[in-house]
C-alpha cells in the first residue's frame, strides 16, 4: 500500500463508511458504523455525539447535530449543515487546499491517507458551492445538485435536475445515462431504455450503458439482443464481472455450457475474491458431468462463505 496499516487502520475505514452512509442519509447504517468506531475509540466525545445523533435520526426523531465539528470525526461532512458563502467560502477553499498540500507532502500514515481522502471530498463540496454561487442556473450547477440528490437517494429530484442539465446542454455525456441508470436500478425499464439509447448516440463507447441495455433485453427474454450488448460492453471493459455473469446465465439457459465456463473463468480472473463465481462454476461443471471439478468449486465456495468478512 505504500504505508503501514497500523492498529487504527480499521478505525479510519469505519469512519469513511460512516461518512458515506451519512451523506446518503442512511441513518441506520451510519449509526452502526459510528458504533463500531466508538468501540475502537471509546473516549472520543464527539464520536459518541455522532452516534447518538444518527441513532435519533434512524428512529425518526428530528434531532439536531450537537457539539463542535472535529476535523477527524466530521471531516468531509463538516460543512453540510452550515455551508459557507461569499468571502468565507473562498477562505475555506484556500484553507482546505493548504491542508491538502501539507498532507500530501507529509509521511503517509493511516491517519493521513484517510484525511487526504476526506479533504478531497471537502474541496469537492466547497467547489460545488462556488459553482452554485457563480451561476446557480448553469448546467454544471444543476448537474451538481442532481449528483448530490442521487447520493442522498432522492432519485426523483435527481432526475428532475438532470433533465434541467439536458435543456441547457443536450449533448453532455453521461446525463442520459444517469437518468436511465436511476430508472434501470428500480426496474422501470420502459423509462430506462430510451435514456440509455440516447446516451449511446452521444457516446457509443459507454460500457455500463451497454451492459444496462443488455440487462433490459435479458429481463424481457430477448436474449440474442442482450448477448450482443453484453459482448460489446466486454470489448470496452473486459473485466466487467456483471457482464460475464449475465452471459453465463444466457449460455447456461441455452445449454451452451462451454461458453458458460469461459465467462465464469473470466469473471473469476477479474475478481478472484467473489464466491459467487465458484458456486456457479460448480453448477456448470455438474451440467458437463465434471463432478470432481464441481465438488472442488463447491468446497472453495463454502470456504469463502465461512471466511470472516
Amino acid at each position: 500500500m505504500g504505508w503501514n496499516a497500523g492498529p487504527d487502520y480499521c478505525s479510519y475505514t469505519i469512519l469513511a463508511r460512516a461518512h458515506l452512509h451519512e451523506s446518503r442519509e442512511d441513518w441506520k447504517a451510519a449509526s452502526e458504523q459510528y458504533r463500531l468506531a466508538l468501540e475502537k475509540m471509546p473516549d472520543n466525545r464527539r464520536l459518541r455525539e455522532k452516534l447518538q445523533w444518527t441513532q435519533a435520526r434512524a428512529a425518526g426523531s428530528p434531532a439536531s447535530n450537537p457539539g463542535t465539528n472535529d476535523e477527524l470525526i466530521d471531516a468531509s461532512l463538516m460543512y453540510r449543515d452550515s455551508s459557507p458563502s461569499g468571502p468565507k467560502l473562498k477562505e475555506e477553499m484556500v484553507r482546505s487546499q493548504s491542508k491538502l498540500r501539507e498532507l500530501l507532502q507529509g509521511a503517509k500514515s493511516d491517519k493521513s491517507v484517510y484525511l487526504i481522502a476526506e479533504t478531497y471530498q471537502v474541496l469537492s463540496f466547497l467547489t460545488s458551492l462556488a459553482v452554485f454561487e457563480t451561476d446557480p442556473d448553469s448546467y454544471r450547477a444543476h448537474q451538481l445538485r442532481a449528483q448530490l440528490l442521487e447520493e442522498s437517494k432522492h432519485d426523483e429530484g435527481a432526475i428532475e435536475e438532470y433533465r434541467k442539465v439536458l435543456k441547457r446542454k443536450p449533448d453532455l455525456q453521461n446525463i442520459h445515462f444517469a437518468i436511465g441508470s436511476l430508472y434501470w436500478k428500480e426496474q422501470h425499464f420502459e423509462e430506462a431504455r430510451p435514456e440509455l439509447e440516447a446516451e449511446l448516440k452521444i457516446n457509443p463507447n459507454h460500457p455500463q450503458a451497454l451492459y444496462e441495455l443488455g440487462d433490459l433485453f435479458a429481463f424481457t427474454g430477448e436474449t440474442q439482443i442482450a448477448e450482443k450488448y453484453f459482448l460489446e460492453a466486454l470489448k470496452l471493459e473486459p473485466g466487467m464481472v456483471e457482464a460475464h455473469f449475465a452471459l453465463e446465465k444466457i449460455y447456461t439457459q441455452n445449454g451452451r455450457f462451454e461458453k458458460s465456463l469461459e465467462h465464469l473463468q473470466k469473471a473469476l480472473h477479474a475478481n478472484a475474491s467473489d464466491p459467487t463465481a465458484h458456486y456457479r462454476l460448480a453448477l456448470v461443471y455438474r451440467k458437463l458431468g465434471r463432478n470432481q471439478d464441481a465438488d472442488r468449486e463447491l468446497a472453495i465456495f463454502s470456504q469463502k462463505q465461512a471466511a470472516p468478512k
